[in-house]
């Protein structure tokens, strides 16, 4: 993941910014259509992990390039 250096306000003689590491580990995104999704992420080049169904429920997971993860 990428860091990000967060500009804070401060008072005199105080550090002008602090770096705050941000990362997302999962974030669930539902949809109405999932293979139509799956083809939407993997056109942008990220990497399918696991595409998984379990009854009605239906789960795919997908990296992003670059990620840390």
């Amino acid at each position: 993941m990428s860091r990000t250096d967060v500009k804070v306000e401060t008072s005199p003689g105080s550090p002008n910014s602090t770096a705050v590491d941000m990362n997302i580990e999962a974030l669930v995104v539902p949809v109405s259509d999932v293979d139509r999704a799956k083809r939407f992420y993997g056109t942008l080049g990220w990497r399918l992990d696991a595409d998984v169904s379990a009854g009605d429920l239906r789960l795919i997971q997908f990296t992003p390039p670059g990620s840390g993860c």
